[in-house]
């Protein structure tokens, strides 16, 4: 900064005409000495800062239109902890440069300091009044309204199960306290977007923060649904904000969701609630929200394939007693969203078998599904059955060896027999999703009987599905004698209506 300075004043002894130029320039310098020797000495109210503010003085007197001068002596007003004047200097400097950013922060810093979020809020909508085209002004009090929205957000509460939500009306005052808030920060960034487009990205992914922000107020007050919705809104704006916790303390957009999912699927299965089947849907569509957003970020595929599975079970059965009355607007409504929901029990199916490609139920579910309910895919349907089968089969080997391990204490040989029967009974399960699959999708009697008779082979279950007479053995002996084709018919396929 001396070389600087230096530089500066030579220019006016060789260019005259310049001489204003240089001298302001060469003041400019000597107060980046004063700053620079105020930032070694490590504090504002020693000698160094003094002369520090001094040197900023005369700069902002030499040379008034220079907005960096007056934003670094409000700057160092403030650190000297004189905020009013530190205030008085940036609306000086604001008189002559407006819309100042620099200037604008230091004068949020001095409202603060003065008053807190309010005095800034009141502060910068004066000067909106007076210049409604100044982004600043509009910016402002939006961030002092998001702070202030997050400030009264617990971060604790908001992930808490149903029980610990109830009889909390300080809670339920806090978040709607954080939720106007919220609304109202949102509101101004993207008024902000309006008067100065240039930041319509940095306004939008603001909004997307404190539509966030709305979407934690209403799950810490137990309510899912505007939560999701909210989450949503912000997705559309930013789909990046619902990824980052919005603070230290506060959970993300994405963990929000989650939690929705799973409180969605805890109601879902209460046995009490009326309304259980209508939650465990709720919880598939939380999961396609999760997939889409952050789909390295899934954690609950296996939970959402049963879920959707049993909802789309409960909603074909209600189906059928609807048809069964003659209600058959409603009878195709139910089975329709049974149909849907099945499909997408076979996608978060695929999703948890490809995460846990060693889990033996994990990769037979997405088999079961084809096979059982939607009916279609042989291919991937056999894949993933004869896969769990070998896994399956593995398990019961490593079961008979631990059976066979001589002096083992009783319960550990309990233990052990318990094991190998589980293991033998899931083997035999999927044996038979494959004889299911052979009649009913390739039309093959003969492959079929031969896993259905695997299956009864196969540990320790009856299985008199299978045995029974009119069960599936009888199917494929039936249709062996006859020579007709066993495969399924459109009016006998799961899903069809009477």
């Amino acid at each position: 900064l001396r070389e600087a300075q230096r530089g500066f004043l030579r220019t006016a002894t060789i260019a005259p005409e310049r001489r204003q130029e240089a001298a302001a320039a060469a003041a400019r310098s000597i107060t980046g000495v004063a700053l620079a020797r105020l930032a070694a000495g490590g504090s504002a109210r020693l000698p160094a800062g003094a002369a520090a503010r001094a040197a900023l003085e005369a700069l902002v007197g030499r040379a008034p239109a220079d907005p960096w001068a007056w934003a670094r002596l409000a700057e160092l007003l403030q650190a000297q902890n004189a905020p009013r004047r530190a205030g008085f200097a940036a609306r000086a400097g604001l008189q002559i440069f407006p819309r100042d950013p620099g200037l604008s922060d230091a004068l949020a810093r001095s409202a603060r300091a003065l008053g807190g979020r309010e005095a800034v809020v009141a502060t910068f909508e004066a000067i909106e009044a007076r210049d409604p085209k100044d982004a600043n002004a509009v910016w402002r009090p939006a961030q002092e309204r998001y702070e202030r929205g997050l400030e009264a957000l617990n971060g604790e509460a908001i992930l808490r199960s149903d029980s610990a939500r109830r009889n909390e009306t300080e809670l339920s005052s806090r978040s709607s306290d954080a939720e106007a808030n919220l609304r109202e920060a949102q509101r101004g960034f993207l008024r902000t977007a309006t008067i100065a487009p240039e930041r319509r990205q940095e306004a939008a992914a603001a909004a997307a923060r404190s539509i966030t922000g709305v979407a934690l107020a209403r799950l810490a007050a137990g309510d899912l649904t505007g939560a999701r919705r909210a989450l949503l809104d912000a997705e559309e704006l930013d789909p990046l904000a619902l990824r980052a916790p919005l603070s230290g303390e506060l959970p993300s957009g994405v963990d929000a969701l989650r939690s929705i999912m799973v409180t969605w699927s805890e109601r879902g299965q209460d046995p009490a609630r009326a309304d259980a089947t209508d939650c465990l849907a709720e919880a598939t569509e939380c999961y396609a929200d999760l997939r889409r957003i952050a789909p390295d970020a899934i954690q609950e595929a296996a939970r959402a394939a049963t879920d959707a599975r049993d909802a789309a079970l409960s909603y074909a059965a209600r189906a059928r007693v609807a048809a069964d009355k003659g209600r058959l607007d409603a009878a195709r409504a139910d089975m329709q969203r049974a149909r849907d929901l099945m499909e997408k029990a076979y996608v978060a199916a695929k999703d948890a078998a490809g995460q846990r490609p060693d889990d033996a139920a994990a990769v037979r579910l997405p088999g079961r599904l084809l096979v059982h309910f939607l009916q279609r895919e042989v291919t991937q349907a056999e894949g993933f059955l004869s896969k769990s089968a070998q896994l399956w089969e593995a398990e019961v080997e490593r079961a008979r060896a631990a059976q066979a391990v001589p002096q083992a204490t009783a319960p550990d040989q309990e233990e052990r027999a318990r094991r190998l029967e589980e293991a033998e009974s899931r083997l035999g399960d999927v044996y038979q999703d494959l004889g299911v699959l052979d009649l009913d999708l390739k039309g093959d009697a003969h492959g079929a009987k031969a896993w259905f008779e695997k299956a009864l082979a196969t540990g320790p279950d009856p299985r008199e599905d299978v045995r029974a007479p009119g069960g599936w053995l009888a199917r494929c002996e039936a249709a062996i004698a006859d020579g007709t084709d066993p495969k399924l018919t459109p009016e006998k396929r799961w899903g069809a209506l009477p």
